[in-house]
């Protein structure tokens, strides 16, 4: 994971997508993280149709 991969697919060497990276590990910097594209699926269908744009609200730490 590099800085501004979060967001991005994580796609598998036969170019299927596999999820989308969220985040990279603070201790190791060869570890990253994904959501599985099976578990936002229907979020993503849903938001194809959605063109209204929405407040991303305060970054939380």
């Amino acid at each position: 994971m590099r800085p501004g991969n979060s967001g991005g697919p994580f796609v598998l060497p036969d170019g299927r997508v596999a999820g989308v990276v969220f985040a990279a590990s603070s201790a190791d910097p060869g570890i990253g993280y994904a959501i599985r594209s099976t578990e936002i699926l229907d979020d993503v269908e849903a938001a194809v149709s959605r063109t209204t744009a929405v407040d991303t609200g305060p970054c939380i730490r």
